[in-house]
């Protein structure tokens, strides 16, 4: 099995900064909702069948207060020995805490 990268959540959280038009000072620096990009990452993982992936890449398409926490959309691309599966989550998260909804369908790509 070859080593899977797995975007780790800081990027991603990172990524998901430029959706809300704020400012990183620095690299450092993590977004309000850095939290529940992890835990929404976290349940994204393991809800997909990754151990013959070869890649794995995440991005956080969209992020949105809410009055319960952050509703994210993540879209992940899952390379496979010359193949590419495409994911859409959605999910509503809190914190650390599981998220309080998830959702995830495979998509064209």
């Amino acid at each position: 099995m070859r080593n899977k990268k797995l975007l780790p959540a800081s990027v991603a959280a990172i990524l998901a900064v430029g959706l809300t038009g704020a400012t990183v000072a620095a690299a450092a620096d993590q977004p309000a909702f850095a939290r529940e990009v992890d835990s929404c990452l976290e349940a994204v993982n393991s809800t997909l069948d990754l151990d013959s992936a070869t890649r794995v890449r995440h991005f956080v398409s969209n992020a949105k207060r809410t009055g319960i926490g952050y509703v994210l959309t993540i879209e992940t691309a899952v390379t496979f020995d010359g193949s590419e599966k495409n994911y859409e989550a959605y999910c509503v998260a809190n914190g650390n805490n599981a998220p309080l909804t998830f959702r995830i369908e495979e998509t064209d790509g």
